[in-house]
């Protein structure tokens, strides 16, 4: 196969190189010098614009639903989970093409940002089960210690890891640059530094520091957390009767608050799964960029559109203190949501 022209001569750096040919050549930054061209990397600039463009679609929405209420705890949720998001990607590029630390470090920072946004959506989602199992205190609780020991366990695998793993390049093997695999591609410099030589032609293989040792471990507490959530609500939906009820000729509030979460249950999980199979299969690296954008994505869009389908559905009928109540969005005022004149969401 033949490869693209390399740097100019002389030329061994990002700097210097072809906007075309930056992103292979820092994919995975000093990870990986060198993917196979079959391999696809972190490239988190493709998913930035994506992120931006949902931000732009929607903002007419935000304005409406969102802007001319009190900054109370749903409408603050509501900002954080978006706008974190954007933050999240952007840094996500910031430190492949811009901020120059070391690879341990990058890690470190990556996972940290990335778990206080897994761990705010989570939290999203137990107001969404707590809503759905009609406020029960023992649902309450039952996530909450398991969230709890989700973040033990998140916390304890990855300090673990950060003393026990040591250098971050001590997985490539430790005999010269060249110990394993072909030289690199023509016209691109030989890698710098001990034991970082090009991958073995296997088809190449994600970036060690994220997937060897007990790496992966870490996203497998949230992943289960996830699961577990993702049951009650399959489990509310099958069972919930109103959920079946027509409410003159439209669907139920009940309905529409199932198929939401179920929806947005699904993705969260699929997202959380996908991310998983990447660390212990062949599945090429992508980064973290399209796990932290499509969580925060599917987030967003959910309290969006039960606001929206709070103010269109039930305020015109009962109030804003009736919609913000029923959909727990946007004052997610939990206390007082005994509503007699509304069909709960029972069995």
């Amino acid at each position: 196969m033949d490869h693209p022209p390399g740097p100019p001569p002389g030329d061994h750096g990002p700097p210097h190189m072809s906007l075309m040919l930056i992103p292979r050549y820092i994919s995975c930054k000093t990870f990986l010098p060198y993917a196979n061209e079959r391999t696809l990397t972190n490239h988190p600039e493709t998913v930035f614009p994506i992120d931006v463009f949902h931000v732009v679609n929607t903002l007419e929405d935000e304005v409406k639903y969102f802007w001319s209420q009190k900054l109370q705890f749903g409408v603050l949720t509501f900002y954080w989970i978006r706008y974190y998001t954007i933050f999240l990607v952007l840094f996500d590029v910031i430190d492949v093409y811009i901020i120059h630390v070391g690879p341990d470090k990058i890690i470190i920072y990556s996972l940290t940002f990335g778990a206080i946004s897994l761990w705010s959506i989570e939290f999203v989602m137990q107001l969404r089960i707590y809503i759905l199992f009609n406020r029960s205190k023992k649902i309450a609780i039952f996530n909450g210690i398991l969230f709890v020991i989700s973040i033990a366990a998140f916390l304890w695998i990855l300090i673990r890891n950060r003393l026990l793993g040591g250098d971050v390049h001590a997985t490539f093997p430790a005999n010269g640059p060249h110990a394993h695999g072909p030289p690199p591609p023509p016209g691109f410099p030989p890698p710098h530094g001990k034991g970082m030589g090009p991958p073995p032609p296997s088809g190449g293989k994600p970036c060690p520091s994220l997937t060897s040792d007990s790496r992966w471990a870490q996203w497998v507490p949230p992943t289960l957390f996830e699961f577990v959530l993702f049951g009650m609500a399959v489990y509310k939906t099958i069972v919930s009767s109103s959920a079946k009820v027509d409410i003159n000729g439209r669907r139920s509030l009940a309905a529409t608050l199932l198929t939401e979460n179920l929806v947005y249950f699904f993705v969260a999980t699929c997202v959380l799964v996908f991310n998983n199979l990447i660390f212990v299969t062949r599945i090429p690296w992508l980064g973290f960029g399209p796990f932290h954008a499509g969580l925060g994505l599917a987030t967003g869009h959910l309290l969006l559109h039960l606001r929206k389908f709070a103010v269109e559905n039930l305020e015109a009928k009962g109030g804003s203190r009736m919609g913000s109540r029923m959909t727990g969005v946007p004052n997610l005022n939990l206390e007082a949501m005994d509503l007699p004149d509304l069909p709960e969401i029972t069995p």
